[in-house]
Protein backbone atom coordinates (compact mmCIF):
# COMPACT_ATOMS: atom_id res chain seq x y z
CA UNK A 1 0.00 0.00 0.00
CA UNK A 2 1.55 3.32 -0.99
CA UNK A 3 1.25 6.64 0.81
CA UNK A 4 -1.75 7.86 -1.24
CA UNK A 5 -3.75 4.72 -0.47
CA UNK A 6 -2.98 5.09 3.25
CA UNK A 7 -4.21 8.70 3.22
CA UNK A 8 -7.47 7.68 1.55
CA UNK A 9 -8.05 4.91 4.10
CA UNK A 10 -7.34 7.29 6.99
CA UNK A 11 -9.77 9.89 5.65
CA UNK A 12 -12.51 7.29 5.20
CA UNK A 13 -11.96 5.99 8.74
CA UNK A 14 -12.14 9.53 10.15
CA UNK A 15 -15.34 10.23 8.21
CA UNK A 16 -17.08 7.18 9.64
CA UNK A 17 -15.89 7.91 13.18
CA UNK A 18 -17.29 11.47 12.98
CA UNK A 19 -20.67 10.16 11.85
CA UNK A 20 -20.99 8.32 15.18
CA UNK A 21 -20.85 11.60 17.09
CA UNK A 22 -23.85 13.54 18.40
CA UNK A 23 -24.32 17.08 17.09
CA UNK A 24 -25.10 19.92 19.49
CA UNK A 25 -28.30 21.67 18.36
CA UNK A 26 -27.00 25.02 19.66
CA UNK A 27 -23.48 25.29 18.22
CA UNK A 28 -23.46 22.45 15.63
CA UNK A 29 -20.28 20.89 17.07
CA UNK A 30 -20.04 17.08 17.35
CA UNK A 31 -19.18 15.06 20.46
CA UNK A 32 -19.10 11.45 21.63
CA UNK A 33 -22.07 10.39 23.73
CA UNK A 34 -20.65 11.20 27.18
CA UNK A 35 -19.22 14.55 26.17
CA UNK A 36 -22.41 15.44 24.27
CA UNK A 37 -24.53 14.97 27.39
CA UNK A 38 -22.36 17.41 29.33
CA UNK A 39 -21.81 19.87 26.51
CA UNK A 40 -25.41 20.18 25.31
CA UNK A 41 -26.59 21.14 28.81
CA UNK A 42 -23.79 23.71 29.07
CA UNK A 43 -24.48 25.10 25.59
CA UNK A 44 -28.22 25.31 26.31
CA UNK A 45 -27.53 27.43 29.40
CA UNK A 46 -25.13 29.66 27.47
CA UNK A 47 -27.66 30.17 24.68
CA UNK A 48 -30.29 31.16 27.25
CA UNK A 49 -27.89 33.67 28.87
CA UNK A 50 -26.92 35.24 25.57
CA UNK A 51 -30.53 35.58 24.42
CA UNK A 52 -31.43 37.26 27.73
CA UNK A 53 -28.68 39.85 27.31
CA UNK A 54 -29.67 40.68 23.77
CA UNK A 55 -27.51 40.59 20.72
CA UNK A 56 -23.90 41.71 20.69
CA UNK A 57 -23.27 45.19 19.26
CA UNK A 58 -22.45 45.17 15.58
CA UNK A 59 -21.22 47.72 13.11
CA UNK A 60 -23.16 48.74 9.99
CA UNK A 61 -22.02 45.66 8.04
CA UNK A 62 -23.29 43.26 10.72
CA UNK A 63 -19.84 42.26 11.93
CA UNK A 64 -19.05 42.06 15.63
CA UNK A 65 -17.26 45.14 17.01
CA UNK A 66 -15.82 43.34 20.03
CA UNK A 67 -12.43 42.60 18.44
CA UNK A 68 -9.72 45.14 17.78
CA UNK A 69 -8.03 44.91 14.42
CA UNK A 70 -4.25 44.92 14.40
CA UNK A 71 -2.09 45.60 11.36
CA UNK A 72 1.44 44.20 11.46
CA UNK A 73 4.04 45.72 9.16
CA UNK A 74 7.18 43.73 8.44
CA UNK A 75 10.19 45.69 7.25
CA UNK A 76 12.89 43.64 5.61
CA UNK A 77 16.49 44.79 6.11
CA UNK A 78 17.90 42.39 3.53
CA UNK A 79 19.50 44.11 0.54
Amino acid sequence: MDNVDCNIVIHIMLLFSVLDYIQCPYCQRRFNENAADRHINFCKEQAARISNKGKFPTDTKGKSTSRTQVIIVVISTNK
